[in-house]
């Protein structure tokens, strides 16, 4: 008989300080729902969120006033996605290998299984923050601190947009890009420096937990957002503070969900993300809490590239996490258990399963994700 998957467990855990992970900020700074339930692909989940009944004026009285009621207003979300991870040993391996051996093989095997499903699901989280991002800050494709006299800026602005979001308070977070966080540790030169940043937390471990209010986290998983083809768009007709449908004209070529746009002479000089794009001359949509100036008819719109930094609200993002569904019979498995994986603080499930002389372990994971509050995420564009 093959050994149990609980006997797994302490080579397991022994290897995971040793095994190289992938950067994983998204999942580190969304809040997690991680219960040990099962659920369906496709099922609705429901995530409770708190309310509360207006202030009201205090006057004193010979009863108790009697309060508001407490209607709950949860939102739902969709388990998107199953993903699972397949480890197969046959008999050959098995006595090739060795048992000593085979344990190490099987420790790096599901640390590579982790890893593989952790990294779907912080791209994915990635994805779902961009397309219902408020509004963005930075310079089309181009890196922030590539200057030996850089400041504090682009940390400023980002919490700036979230102040003026009314968004500032709370567990902010800021997660880089490779490509950025490798231009701040090279250029931030009052990260580095003991005597102006006042630790050597920086030189020493090449990375800094907090600044200007933001935790700050990396990821490997972001790409660079291809913009729509959209050309020569112009507003068509004047449109007030807050609007957030914004009608074109003139030009051709989509603007797609996710894109950042200004407005030609917008005197606040803001960059709004699109989360409802169009493909012609039409009304697209921008994310709340909309124009922040009136912007007149025939104003030029551009739109720019970039790769993204995402600055957030821990309250912004939930990510629900589930067991996947299996036959109320049961199926196929000898074995089965859940695991969580320290590093990510993800669980997941491992079932074993025995073939004609072989035995294949599955690692297997169901999520989806939630936006609670958009005006709560900002893009950091480089």
């Amino acid at each position: 008989m093959p050994d149990s998957l609980t006997s797994l467990f302490p080579t397991l855990y022994a290897g995971i300080a040793e095994f190289p992970r992938r950067q994983f900020g998204m999942i580190r700074a969304v809040q997690v729902d991680g219960r040990l339930s099962r659920a369906a692909k496709g099922q609705s989940v429901v995530w409770d969120v708190p309310q509360i009944s207006a202030a009201v004026d205090v006057n004193p009285s010979a009863t108790l006033p009697a309060p508001d009621d407490d209607v709950a207003k949860p939102l739902s979300y969709t388990m998107a996605y199953r993903k699972a991870v397949r480890i197969k040993v046959t008999g050959e391996a098995s006595e090739a290998i060795g048992d000593a051996n085979l344990a190490i093989r099987r420790q790096n095997q599901y640390l590579q299984a982790f890893d593989a499903l952790a990294a779907e699901i912080e791209g994915y989280l990635a994805g779902i923050a961009i397309l219902n991002a408020s509004r963005a800050y930075g310079t089309e494709n181009t890196l922030p601190f590539l200057s030996t006299s850089t400041n504090l800026e682009y940390f400023a602005k980002l919490w700036g947009i979230l102040a003026r979001n009314e968004r500032s308070n709370g567990e902010l977070s800021l997660v880089l890009n490779t490509a950025t966080a490798e231009a701040m540790r090279a250029y931030m030169s009052m990260l580095w420096k003991a005597n102006e940043a006042g630790d050597d937390e920086m030189m020493k471990n090449g990375y800094r937990t907090r600044i200007q209010g933001f935790n700050i986290y990396e990821t490997n998983q972001i790409s660079k957002h291809t913009k729509g083809t959209g050309s020569a768009y112009v507003l068509d007709g004047a449109h007030a503070l807050g609007a957030t449908d914004i009608v074109v004209k003139t030009g051709n070529g989509t603007i797609l969900a996710g894109d950042v746009i200004s407005i030609a002479d917008d005197p606040t000089g803001s960059k709004y993300v699109v989360t409802q794009g169009i493909t012609a001359a039409g009304t697209l949509k921008i994310g709340a809490p909309g124009l922040l100036a009136t912007a007149a008819t025939g104003k030029a719109v551009s739109i720019h590239e970039y790769t993204p930094n995402l600055a957030f609200n821990q309250s912004a993002l939930g990510l629900g996490v589930r067991l996947p569904e299996i036959p109320k019979e049961g199926d196929a498995a000898i074995d089965a258990t859940s695991i969580r994986d320290p590093y990510t603080g993800l669980v997941f499930e491992v079932r074993r399963y025995a073939e004609y002389r072989q035995i294949v372990d599955e690692v297997a994971i169901m999520y989806g994700a939630i936006v609670l509050d958009p005006q709560a995420i900002a893009i950091g564009l480089s």
